[in-house]
């Protein structure tokens, strides 16, 4: 697949603007060996960004028919929080917040935010993944799994967070949440009185001008990872910093010159403090909401998103002025995204993985005796709402029941898809079982939506 475009651009000292062009036959086929015949069906856009812009585009099936190109607009997930960043220092630099403050100051009146032992979630904190905060609100409700943030308002997020407790100081540990990302964008717009989309439109999306940028309007059909079409997320505006921007290939490309090569005047100053690292705990350096991670002997900026029907992935290395984004229809978390493709692109030494083929037809499904028993689920966090799976075989089928201490869920037929795989396509739910050298079942890997949870033997 080629877009009809035609360019190839030189990067100048200053911001280039201007971007068009025809996909690179080079790059196309790096993005064919990595994603040709893969089980996913993914179809994706990527770019190459140093003194020239290569571009291409792929698709695991030439015959699916979905055209991708510059303009093509994807959710990029939590590709956001790197633009967040970017917004939080810009108004650093203006002197709108400060880096340290305590992010209750910056929350309506009579907002509760947990501290521990006094010490309170500072601005750096939810920056850095280091607030306290899980991943997501112990107790926050879905009506729709597939849209897990739809019913979440500034309203629900405080009254989940004044009953959250934290276990730790703020500042001791990584633990990656999406319960901070929204929590820092619902301060910056109450401090600021002005929504993300006002933000981010003054601060980058303007300056840059990336017009195709923004908070919502329409996006390429996304998909899941059996391939079955999925709705976008949706985000309230003062809490979208999480994952809620829609961004063009293009514009990510301007987006990435500028974090190569800053612009001049007050954004380019924020861009260089965005980068400026900010903690350093045991197993992950942080920036400004990017990721600092070891390349070779140096460090990149990194950030990944993944929505139920996209996946993005952005590294940036500032020493040899390289920066790789790329860009898919498909959910492709349970596989590992493509961080490989674009590490692969920014160094290729770096090995890619192979595309994993199309599972081969049941009839090779081992017992299904080998698959019964007892699982409880875990997350990063420790137990899953005390869930428990229960898998069994009745008449050549394979079913699962969950049950909570508070509820027991109908049983649903599991289909076997090949490599100890089992899915019910219909609810997006997959499970893969993992076995040992010996080739004894240990656990199992448990997908749904946004969720991807350990199973572990009762």
């Amino acid at each position: 697949m080629k877009s009809s475009l035609g360019w190839k651009v030189l990067l100048m000292s200053t911001l280039l603007l201007p971007v068009s062009g025809k996909a690179d036959s080079d790059l196309q086929s790096v993005l064919e060996e990595r994603i040709g015949g893969d089980r996913s069906g993914a179809c994706l856009v990527a770019a190459r960004v140093s003194e020239t812009v290569e571009w291409a585009t792929a698709c695991a099936d030439d015959e699916a028919g979905r055209t991708l190109d510059l303009e093509s607009r994807f959710e990029i997930g939590s590709v956001s929080k790197a633009m967040q960043g970017v917004v939080v220092a810009a108004l650093a630099e203006e002197g709108a917040l400060a880096i340290d403050e305590p992010v209750e100051d910056l929350l309506p009146d009579g907002a509760s935010v947990p501290r521990y032992d006094d010490e309170p979630i500072r601005i750096r904190h939810l920056l850095t993944h280091e607030s306290g905060l899980p991943r997501l609100p112990s107790d926050m409700l879905m009506s729709d799994p597939h849209d897990p943030y739809a019913d979440m308002d500034a309203d629900t997020l405080l009254s989940l967070l004044a009953d959250t407790e934290l276990t730790r100081p703020p500042g001791e540990a990584f633990e990656y949440s999406n319960f901070g990302a929204m929590l820092l964008t619902l301060a910056i717009t109450h401090r600021s009185g002005e929504g993300f989309q006002t933000l981010l439109d003054e601060h980058i999306f303007s300056p840059l001008e990336m017009a195709a940028t923004s908070l919502d309007g329409p996006v390429v059909q996304g998909h899941d990872q059996l391939g079955n079409s999925v709705t976008p997320w949706g985000f309230s505006d003062n809490l979208a910093g999480v994952g809620g921007v829609r961004a063009s290939l293009e514009d990510m490309i301007r987006f990435t010159q500028a974090n190569l090569h800053a612009p001049d005047g007050s954004l380019g100053k924020a861009i260089r403090t965005s980068h400026e690292q900010l903690a350093s705990p045991s197993d992950q350096d942080m920036a400004w909401g990017w990721l600092l991670l070891p390349f070779n002997d140096r460090s990149i900026l990194f950030h990944n998103g993944g929505t139920a029907g996209m996946t993005a992935e952005l590294a940036i290395d500032r020493e040899r002025g390289v920066g790789v984004v790329v860009l898919a229809d498909t959910g492709l978390a349970t596989q590992g995204g493509l961080t490989d493709l674009a590490l692969h692109l920014l160094d290729p030494e770096v090995e890619m993985r192979t595309p994993s083929p199309r599972p081969t037809a049941s009839e090779d499904r081992p017992p299904l005796s080998d698959f019964e028993g007892e699982y409880a689920l875990y997350d990063d966090d420790g137990p899953f709402m005390d869930m428990v799976l229960r898998l069994f075989g009745e008449d050549g089928t394979l079913y699962l029941q969950a049950s909570t201490p508070q509820q027991e869920q109908p049983a649903v037929e599991m289909d076997y898809v090949g490599d100890e795989r089992f899915v019910r396509e219909d609810i997006d739910l997959e499970i893969r079982f993992l076995r040992n050298e010996e080739g004894r079942i240990t656990g199992l890997a448990f997908s749904q939506g946004p969720y991807e949870l350990d199973g572990r033997p009762q």
